[in-house]
């Protein structure tokens, strides 16, 4: 009898060895998608890439639909504490009022990759980048799968891309991995270089 309990004792803990091991390995093993360890951008879309049709709400419950795009939007794709993204902001914010001003339309895209059950309520980094990005853009907050990230499959940010009403289909017409190209000169393969 005693020889069971001694089996049971050691049996119970293996397990609560294991049970720890794995949740210390899947709470610090890097994650696909939106998190906060976008240490470079992913491949950016090729120009004339068919966008398809989405539908999302902003930060303020105003619906955004593709189909009803009219005018060039450009649409930025961040996460909330990734170093990249930070860095850029600034540079969005001055390009996101230049081009508003000019009658472009500009949606910045926070996405999130949803190890915090409650977001975003009580998601501090992301309300202050709502916040930030919300003084020069329409802001809408998704899960990394959500449609406006996988419709334009922003799965790395920072993105930014430029899209447009093409023969009544929505395509890429500029793209760019730092913002400060979104008020550059286009080349021809649809990528921006800084104005000389």
């Amino acid at each position: 009898m005693n020889i069971l309990y001694i089996f049971a004792a050691s049996l119970s803990i293996v397990m609560i060895a294991n049970f720890v091991l794995t949740a210390h390995i899947t709470s610090t093993a890097p994650r696909k998608g939106g998190g906060a360890e976008c240490e470079s951008p992913g491949p950016l879309l090729p120009i004339g890439f068919r966008v398809p049709e989405f539908g999302a709400h902003t930060v303020d419950g105003e619906p955004i639909f593709s189909w009803e795009f009219d005018r060039p939007t450009v649409l930025g794709f961040f996460t909330a504490g990734c170093p990249l993204c930070e860095q850029v902001l600034p540079e969005f914010a001055e390009v996101a009022r230049t081009l508003r001003a000019a009658g472009t339309n500009v949606i910045s895209v926070i996405s999130y990759d949803g190890h915090n059950p409650q977001w975003p309520i009580g998601d501090s980094a992301t309300e202050a980048l709502a916040r930030r990005l919300g003084a020069v853009s329409q802001v809408v907050l998704e899960w990394s799968d959500d449609a406006v990230t996988t419709a334009l499959r922003a799965t790395t940010p920072p993105a930014f891309y430029r899209v447009e009403r093409t023969d009544g289909e929505l395509r890429v017409t500029g793209r760019a991995s730092s913002p400060r190209f979104l008020s550059g000169r286009e080349g021809p393969d649809g990528t921006y270089s800084p104005r000389s």
